[in-house]
């Protein structure tokens, strides 16, 4: 994924536009107004589009930027629920998004299970599933 921005210049870039100022995002990030301003320049040489508009002291977003950042702030939400998602119920498949197992499990623990339901079908009645 090549084209992907590095996720700290994403958050970098949500906050100055949620905030409309580098040094309060970057007190919020807890990391240094360089380090925000260095992620917002690598995300705009990345995507090849000024996001801000430098004046002063200060920042003004562009249009490109705002509507940038609305489609940004929502996948970082996704991403978050995601997160909190995975928190609360951490075994994989009984997460609402997965019907199966991982295929981890395939491997491993999927092969037991399978030998122990082939050993129950063979002794099904023919009119029965996996009977004769």
């Amino acid at each position: 994924m090549a084209d992907f921005p590095p996720v700290a210049s994403l958050r970098s870039f949500e906050a100055v536009a949620r905030l409309g100022s580098v040094t309060q995002a970057a007190h919020e990030l807890s990391v240094t107004h360089s380090a925000v301003s260095q992620h917002i320049k690598q995300l705009e040489a990345l995507v090849g589009v000024t996001l801000f508009i430098r004046h002063g002291r200060g920042v003004r977003i562009t249009e490109e930027g705002r509507l940038y950042a609305l489609q940004i702030r929502e996948a970082l939400q996704h991403i978050a629920d995601a997160t909190r998602m995975v928190q609360i119920n951490p075994a994989p498949w009984k997460c609402p998004w997965r019907r199966s197992p991982p295929l981890a499990a395939t491997g491993c623990c999927a092969a037991g299970a399978l030998s122990g339901a082939a050993s129950a079908d063979r002794g099904a009645p023919a009119d029965q599933p996996g009977g004769g």
